[in-house]
C-alpha cells in the first residue's frame, strides 16, 4: 500500500474564539492511500491546543508498518488495534489512517462503511461549533450555517 500526504491550512470564514485562543486557521492532514487500483482518503486536523501537528504526522506514516491489504473488518480491527498499541501517543494521526483504510475497504466491497457495518444508511444533518462572540456575531453564524 502506498501514501501521499496532502497538508492544508484550513482558514475560517470568521475568527474562531473559545476560552484559551482565537484563531482564524487550523492545520490538517490529508492522506491518500493506493493500493491495486483503490484509491482512499482519510483526513486529521490539528487544532493547537493539541500536541499532533503536520510534521508529527508525518513521523508517524513514516514509522507505520501499512498493510499490504485489508480484506475484512476483523482485519481492520486487528491492525488498527496494533497500530494504536506501537503509537498511543498519535490518536489525531490514528484517525486519518482509520479512516483511510475504512474508506479502502468499503470501496473494496464497492459499498459504503455503514454496510460494512450492517447499519442503516440514515441521512444526518451535519453539526457545527460556533465560538464565544457577542450575541450578534453568534445569531449571524447561527443564521449563515442554513
Amino acid at each position: 500500500m502506498q501514501y501521499k500526504i496532502f497538508p492544508y491550512q484550513l482558514q475560517f470564514k470568521h475568527p474562531f474564539k473559545i476560552a484559551h485562543t482565537l484563531r482564524t486557521q487550523t492545520d490538517v492532514v490529508y492522506l491518500q492511500l493506493q493500493h491495486e487500483g483503490i484509491s482512499a482518503w482519510g483526513e486529521a486536523a490539528f487544532p493547537p491546543y493539541v500536541a499532533e501537528n503536520v510534521e508529527t504526522f508525518k513521523s508517524f506514516i513514516s514509522k507505520v508498518n501499512l498493510p499490504n491489504n485489508i480484506n475484512s473488518l476483523e482485519e481492520l480491527h486487528t491492525y488498527l488495534y496494533a497500530v494504536k498499541s506501537k503509537f498511543p501517543q498519535d490518536t489525531f494521526s490514528i484517525c486519518a489512517l482509520d479512516i483511510a483504510l475504512h474508506n479502502y475497504l468499503a470501496d473494496q466491497f464497492n459499498c459504503s462503511i455503514s454496510h460494512l457495518y450492517g447499519l442503516p444508511a440514515i441521512q444526518k444533518n451535519t453539526s457545527i461549533t460556533i465560538g464565544i462572540g457577542s450575541l450578534e456575531e453568534m445569531q449571524q453564524k447561527i443564521n449563515e450555517a442554513h
